[in-house]
């Protein structure tokens, strides 16, 4: 098996997993039969105690589909009180069996003995809120438009809603129209997160720049200009926690 090159490793015995920093800032987890796991933790977050986590998608790679996917699953689980059959998946609408390949790669789905398909990790159902302008700001939707059950360890935090992302204002940041973004409810965020804003009651996402009494809202889209408003005109509503693309991207 070829490595790829990294700067160090750690190798935990007892769950036989290597950590490898493969930039300077992020670590990663692999199996020792070479599988990525997840992007672990940034490693100038200030932990102090290394945390890895044994889910096996990288953030980035989680479709729409997927997570309908999964949601379908924990839902047949909650209603019937069995898990399902890989056969019943076949009701799933939009079945797909490459969806179910990458979940059972990924460690989020497994199958029992019996051909039975169970959820490994805890999940949580999310509602699905709106669309939230990522170009120009537009007045929010509040109405919930379904839910998602989804595991936890899908996201860097624990989110509170999911939104639908409407424009291209984001696109450098890797958040692309159609995407939902997990997002965890709070009015405070730290300098350079990416957040949901609102503004004269309209909402938007873009990255926060915090400079004396002014803000900026930043986009990652060089067409698009910051948005320069005074600190007591912006409502922070939540803070960026993880991303379902709506597509694969186009590389």
């Amino acid at each position: 098996m070829k490595w790829p090159a990294f700067l160090g490793f750690v190798i935990l015995e007892r769950q036989k997993s290597i950590c490898v920093l493969l930039e300077p800032h992020i670590l990663y987890m692999y199996t020792v039969y070479g599988v990525l796991l997840r992007q672990s933790r940034s490693l100038d977050s200030g932990e102090d105690k290394m945390k890895c986590s044994f889910q096996t998608q990288p953030m980035s790679d989680l479709l729409i589909a997927h997570a309908q996917l999964i949601s379908w699953v924990a839902d047949h689980k909650s209603e019937l009180g069995v898990w399902p059959t890989i056969d019943q998946t076949l009701a799933f609408p939009g079945h797909d069996s490459s969806l179910l390949e990458d979940l059972s790669t990924w460690g989020i789905l497994q199958v029992t003995g019996d051909g039975h398909l169970i959820i490994t990790e805890e999940c949580k159902p999310l509602p699905v809120i709106g669309s939230v302008a990522a170009g120009s700001p537009i007045e929010a939707i509040e109405h919930q438009q379904g839910q998602l059950n989804l595991p936890l360890e899908c996201f860097r935090e624990r989110p509170t809603y999911l939104l639908r992302v409407r424009g291209d204002s984001m696109i450098d940041a890797g958040i692309r129209e159609g995407d939902l973004i997990a997002i965890r409810k709070t009015s405070q965020a730290g300098e350079g997160k990416i957040v949901v804003a609102r503004v004269d009651n309209e909402v938007t996402v873009k990255r926060l720049k915090l400079s004396g009494d002014q803000v900026a809202l930043m986009p990652a889209n060089k067409q698009y200009q910051p948005l320069l408003i005074a600190s007591d005109a912006l409502t922070i509503e939540g803070v960026f926690v993880g991303l379902i693309r709506d597509q694969r991207p186009i590389h």
